[in-house]
């Protein structure tokens, strides 16, 4: 290999400051506290940002039994749905319908779907509107049976 005169140092001293930037970045490491935060996705709003609670079957059952969580099934076409469930607004109607749902932006909204996909824009949809106490399912209805929930039949 033949360098040109003035660049021979370029080249290595390029190469070392990209492994520094990549050491740096791999080294750093939750603190404690990051590590027992609770698992969220930051939705974007444009003006600010607004905390999407994902969780599991278990810790939704837990929502849908507690007064003032007002569940939402957004998966289109009904596929059925969960027992508590206090309305069923398709994901791509949430913002036309949020008539539906509490004025009140910081009730507190259970959404859910078939696999989360549908859910997971609901909740963007809604976090854009203003609602800021928001929980989605992951995985869904799907993850919901899968830890031997039962679903009602569509229509129910």
């Amino acid at each position: 290999m033949t360098c040109r005169p003035g660049l021979g140092l370029v080249r290595p001293a390029t190469i070392a400051l990209a492994a520094l930037v990549l050491l740096a970045a791999c080294a750093s490491t939750p603190t404690a506290h990051e590590a027992a935060a609770p698992s969220t996705a930051t939705v974007s709003t444009g003006a600010a940002a607004s905390p999407v609670r994902l969780v599991d079957a278990a810790q939704f059952a837990e929502l849908v039994d507690r007064d003032g969580v007002v569940v939402v099934n957004v998966h289109t076409p009904d596929d059925g749905s969960i027992a508590g469930t206090d309305a069923s607004i398709p994901f791509d109607q949430i913002g036309e319908r949020v008539a539906e749902l509490p004025a009140d932006r910081a009730a507190a909204l259970a959404v859910y779907c078939r696999t989360g996909t549908m859910s997971a824009a609901a909740a963007t949809t809604l976090a854009t509107l203003g609602y800021h106490n928001l929980t989605d399912l992951a995985g869904g209805m799907q993850a919901w049976q899968d830890a031997g929930h039962p679903l009602l039949a569509a229509g129910s």
